[in-house]
């Protein structure tokens, strides 16, 4: 089975690399890939609601570097605290959060609404 996932034993080379892509590449290929349409669906949904404003505060390009700042930050700073896993890890997640984060510091007082279904 070919692993596209980060992997911190591989990315911190600890392990022989067993990915069909560079070790030095996978933080930023893994968050393309989703578990499951479910796990890309709520990762876009929460983008979706952040993003947008933070693009517009940091413009397009400072947009996009955060974004791959921010995964590879998430995958090295997971692979450092995790050293032995040899599990791999995919996601947009991290962007999802620091989108998030980014939002909190940004836009401190605003109110963010949501629909919740009482049914469900």
């Amino acid at each position: 089975v070919e692993v596209i996932g980060v992997i911190p034993a591989e990315l911190l080379g600890k392990t022989e690399g067993v990915g069909i892509i560079p070790e030095w590449l996978t933080p930023l290929i893994s968050s393309l890939f989703h578990v499951d349409i479910f796990h890309l669906g709520f990762n876009l949904f929460f983008f979706w609601i952040f993003a947008d404003n933070i693009e517009e505060a940091f413009g397009s390009r400072r947009f996009f570097v955060f974004c791959i700042a921010a995964a590879l930050v998430s995958d090295y700073l997971y692979a450092l605290t995790c050293p032995e896993i040899t599990a791999p890890s995919i996601g947009f997640s991290a962007i999802v959060t620091a989108s998030m984060g980014a939002y909190m510091a940004l836009f401190p007082l605003a109110r963010v609404h949501i629909l919740v279904n009482p049914f469900a």
